[in-house]
């Protein structure tokens, strides 16, 4: 489809679900042969994030437009439900065994948080810096430190990663790296949190147990996304 945005494998890994923001589609790919098997359409205005629940049997579309996360059920392959969230979600993550689907909210400066089991908005969680306009409070982007679980989210403009107690949904601590940070992966350890800059060209390394950026790494212009193998 047109200006494909965001992908997600299946469990099974024969799947592919990708969102197609200018269509407000989204293709699935049978990985097995590599044909697009469907397109769902009417998937909100501007669909970006895609995620595929822990089970397979559900896919997670957020909605930019519309401010909702559009719901496909991927054995009928069509939309099951719509939850309306805040303005502009961009990414999502499932948490606590895929009991939870947690949503970055760019325009609000919050995440909401969807129970899968009822599929219902159980919480909003408002971000707010210290000296940091709330209208530069972008979040985005999510990771995930599985043994101390916190959850950590990109906040854009305001040049920082929060880090959220999991079980309590409270802020531990704000974390200042560079400018307009953007996209976020953990390692394996759990030990380091690795966040681009798009404004400032560079990478910060944080350190998940003392919870402040250790390093600054140069990269190429406008860094978005970052995975680590």
């Amino acid at each position: 489809g047109d200006d494909p945005e965001i992908f997600d494998i299946h469990p099974n890994k024969d799947l592919l679900a990708v969102s197609n923001e200018d269509d407000n589609e989204v293709t699935i790919i049978n990985l097995l042969n590599n044909k697009v098997i469907s397109t769902i359409e009417d998937v909100g205005v501007e669909p970006e994030g895609v995620n595929f629940s822990p089970d397979g049997k559900f896919i997670y579309v957020t909605s930019e437009g519309t401010n909702s996360i559009i719901i496909i059920d991927v054995d009928k392959g069509n939309i099951s439900n719509e939850i309306l969230v805040g303005n502009r979600p961009r990414r999502g993550i499932f948490l606590n065994n895929g009991k939870e689907y947690w949503v970055s909210n760019e325009l609000s400066g919050s995440v909401s948080i969807i129970d899968t089991n009822t599929q219902t908005l159980k919480e909003t969680i408002k971000f707010k810096v210290k000296g940091i306009r709330d209208q530069n409070i972008t979040p985005v982007d999510f990771a995930f430190d599985a043994k101390n679980k916190i959850v950590y989210v990109t906040l854009g403009s305001a040049d920082h990663v929060a880090s959220i107690d999991l079980n309590t949904y409270k802020l531990i601590k704000n974390i200042l790296v560079g400018k307009r940070v953007w996209g976020a992966a953990i390692n394996t350890a759990n030990s380091e949190l690795i966040v681009t800059n798009g404004n400032s060209d560079d990478i910060s390394v944080i350190d998940t147990n003392k919870l402040i950026a250790i390093s600054s790494i140069p990269v190429g212009k406008t860094p978005h996304t970052v995975r680590i193998k």
